[in-house]
């Protein structure tokens, strides 16, 4: 059961790993629900990023995840949804995603990278920087005040290859750099839309 339980943690400790990373192993069809990550020596949720199909199909459900060293989770792989849940001030970023048919709904990212500057950009969402990150959506999101005061800070940042996302109805404010990035990743494929004057 989910309830009075107590974890000592150490450096470089994960809440989860899945996936040839630190001595992890695969798993698929992973649902974490109703918890507070917090305080990891390196990422709240761990996965191997060329295991795609071994660590697909995890659903993340009213989760917390702040104040871990790296990220809230590196990284949301194929047919992952990660529905009502909070990234706040975590050192790098919120999430990660770079796998196919993602689904990023109606969560907080806000104050990612609060710690100091991170080598890898204060984000409150990466896609990327893989082919495979594609199909994905991210609807009805806040990202809010992502970056060091002196960094490279996006509320959502697509990387490298990824391609064919939809990012649409999101909220995204006060993030040091841009609201959204591209680097290297397909602009003309990536469809950006609001109806309520906000992307």
């Amino acid at each position: 059961p989910n309830s009075n339980h107590v974890v000592d943690v150490y450096e470089l400790d994960l809440a989860f790993n899945a996936g040839a990373r630190w001595g992890g192993t695969a798993k698929k069809r992973i649902i974490l629900r109703n918890m507070t990550i917090e305080k990891y020596g390196v990422f709240g949720v761990s996965a191997q990023r060329d295991q795609r199909e071994q660590n697909s199909h995890w659903e993340l459900d009213n989760l917390k995840l702040q104040y871990n060293q790296a990220g809230g989770v590196f990284c949301a792989l194929d047919d992952w949804h990660v529905n009502n849940c909070e990234f706040l001030r975590n050192r790098c970023g919120g999430i990660q995603i770079n796998g196919e048919r993602v689904r990023f709904v109606n969560n907080i990212s806000n104050e990612n990278e609060w710690f100091g500057h991170s080598e890898y950009g204060g984000t409150g969402l990466l896609i990327g920087p893989d082919e495979w990150a594609n199909s994905c959506e991210v609807t009805g999101n806040t990202f809010k005040d992502n970056g060091f005061s002196e960094g490279y800070g996006c509320g959502i940042y697509l990387e490298g290859r990824s391609r064919n996302n939809i990012i649409e109805n999101n909220f995204i404010e006060g993030n040091t750099h841009a609201g959204i990035g591209f680097y290297g990743s397909d602009r003309k494929s990536t469809r950006l839309n609001s109806s309520h004057g906000k992307l």
